[in-house]
């Protein structure tokens, strides 16, 4: 009995030997040993699924794994951020985002589907400023003429937004609250059909985002003002910022960054930071950014989830003081 006790253990040992000396080797498998999943919670063609794609491709050249991009578009991005709030947090899912996710949204939507403390921050990788553009027939070639055309008696002039609490819209009335002026606000489902009818000249003007601008600006199509970042950008050196402008301190730019799900572990998002750090700080992407109307702008973790506690203040604040009621 004894015996075939000791037969039946030895045999047993000898089965789970393999598995025992390979269990090592499988932790110690370097990140990543697989495809990455990037989600992106906006449609196709605009300024995050761009950017984000761009560096989703350079990942997976340096990385070694194919980084695949998945739009999941649909309540002001939230829904693509609540999936991989949801995910593993292994790092093989990875959000791509803007901040208003976290610092617009949850002041204008009754119910938040995520908060900033359901995300790992990975990093920054580039901005993108505002820039405010008028339609060819508004007799204005600088912010000072347009601000006069404003605070003239009986002006009728009207801007467009890509809806009520998008950054656009607030951007547009943190500028009107530093220096006067009550235009007509026309709220559009996005910033494609506001510049559809900016061009078309049904509204006057309005601020959005470059990469989406820039073509049109190029093409002679619209007429750009000034931007909202504290330095002019490379594509329009001739545009002043709105602070050089003669609107003291004002700054408001789209940010762009890597977020993995809380209890991700650090190494990881260690290698991914460095990553993206190694390949938004080489010329060949700078100048790849910089034709989409981006600049590379890098900031670690830290940095990241105090720029977004500071945001969520100030939009807050404002939202409030513009009573925009939730669910909007």
């Amino acid at each position: 009995m004894l015996r075939s006790t000791i037969v039946r253990f030895s045999a047993s040992l000898a089965l789970a030997l393999p598995c025992l000396v390979a269990a090592p080797f499988a932790l110690a498998q370097p990140y990543p040993a697989k495809p990455v999943k990037m989600v992106i919670g906006y449609s196709p063609g605009g300024p995050v699924d761009i950017l984000g794609r761009v560096l989703a491709q350079r990942l997976g050249a340096a990385m070694g794994q194919p980084f695949v991009v998945e739009n999941r578009g649909g309540a002001a991005g939230t829904i693509g951020a609540e999936a991989v709030a949801r995910a593993a947090p292994d790092g093989y899912t990875l959000l791509s985002t803007v901040p208003s996710v976290f610092t617009i949204v949850p002041h204008t939507m009754d119910k938040t589907r995520v908060q900033a403390s359901d995300f790992t921050p990975v990093v920054q990788f580039a901005e993108a400023p505002l820039v405010l553009v008028v339609h060819p027939s508004v007799p204005a070639a600088r912010w000072s003429e347009l601000h006069a055309l404003l605070k003239a008696p009986g002006s009728k002039l009207s801007y467009a937004s890509a809806g009520e609490g998008s950054l656009p819209h607030l951007a547009m009335e943190l500028l009107l609250a530093q220096a006067g002026g009550r235009p007509v606000h026309v709220p559009y489902k996005g910033s494609g059909p506001a510049v559809q009818d900016l061009l078309g000249g049904q509204v006057d003007f309005m601020l959005d985002v470059l990469p989406s601008a820039l073509p049109m600006i190029k093409a002679g199509r619209l007429k750009a003002l000034a931007v909202t970042s504290r330095t002019r950008v490379a594509e329009l050196p001739g545009v002043p910022t709105l602070a050089e402008a003669g609107v003291p301190g004002y700054e408001a730019v789209n940010w762009f960054g890597i977020y993995a799900p809380a209890s991700t572990p650090k190494p990881v998002t260690d290698r991914l930071r460095a990553e993206v750090e190694r390949i938004v700080s080489a010329k060949d992407m700078q100048q790849r950014l910089s034709e989409l109307g981006a600049v590379s702008r890098l900031r670690g973790p830290d940095e990241v989830t105090e720029r977004l506690q500071r945001e969520s203040s100030q939009w807050g604040a404002l939202i409030q003081k513009l009573a925009l009621k939730p669910g909007q």
